[in-house]
């Protein structure tokens, strides 16, 4: 049985490297154990909830995936979530749902967004998530300080 190791993967000198389409070139993982709470009606970044990749091809995707535990505590009818590339909106959702009661709530229980971008560049490129509330409360994200926390995976899949 023979053995291949490999440093590495390189094109010869005046040509470009070619993955196969959807082949994973990367995976970058940003967590965190912290908690992030706030009661704000406004909009505000989801403290912990960014992550930075360096494409390294610019026709290809990144698939983004954020997760967490979140709790309500008071009234908050609905919190809406956007998806920042840098300093623009990519996607927007506009309410996810809570019930219309004070005190605990079940919240999201298990916050998760996947969403799949072409950001057709190979400059380092962040991605964060801010959020609006309706109505007085309290949002927790991260709720219980979970040691595996917030999670924020980007990866790059060839195009």
């Amino acid at each position: 049985m023979s053995t291949l190791t490999v440093k590495g993967i390189a094109a010869p000198t005046g040509f470009d490297l070619v993955m196969p389409t959807g082949a994973v070139v990367q995976t970058v993982q940003n967590s965190t154990s912290t908690q992030f709470s706030t009661n704000s009606t406004s909009e505000i970044d989801v403290t912990n909830m960014a992550i930075t990749i360096t494409p390294k091809f610019a026709s290809s995707k990144i698939l983004l995936w954020f997760q967490c535990g979140t709790e309500v505590n008071g009234t908050i009818n609905g919190i809406g979530i956007k998806l920042y590339r840098g300093s623009s909106v990519i996607k927007q959702n506009g309410q996810y749902s809570y019930p219309s009661v004070a005190g605990w709530n079940a919240g999201m229980a298990g916050f998760n967004y996947l969403y799949m971008d072409s950001p057709n560049t190979t400059s380092a490129t962040t991605y964060k998530l801010s959020q609006n509330q309706e109505a007085n409360g309290v949002i927790y994200w991260n709720y219980g300080n979970a040691s595996n926390g917030m999670t924020v995976i980007a990866q790059e899949i060839s195009g």
